[in-house]
């Protein structure tokens, strides 16, 4: 899924930067319990700790991330501005 979309906006001359990708648990309790510049949503599963998961900011997207969001959807994924506890760069 995730190459799908990516071979689509890089047909559209989009390079979009991840930032988070496979998380190991204990990443995640470290950048959780620390002062760290990461958001970690409070979830039952993580799905970057199985490898389902990518991050992807609007702030590092350069006005691109809209459309980003467009093609991570048409290819699958949900993306985590629309749950309910909004997590907008969350792809899964």
């Amino acid at each position: 899924m995730l190459s799908t979309a990516l071979e689509n906006l890089n047909q559209q001359n989009i390079r979009p930067v991840i930032t988070s990708g496979f998380r190991l648990p204990a990443w995640r309790a470290a950048i959780r319990d620390a002062n760290s510049p990461y958001v970690i949503t409070p979830a039952r599963v993580s799905w970057h700790e199985v490898g389902a998961a990518v991050d992807s900011g609007p702030n590092s997207n350069a006005g691109n991330f809209p459309t980003i969001v467009s093609a991570m959807i048409e290819s699958g994924f949900v993306w985590g501005g629309n749950f309910r506890r909004r997590d907008v760069p969350h792809f899964q």
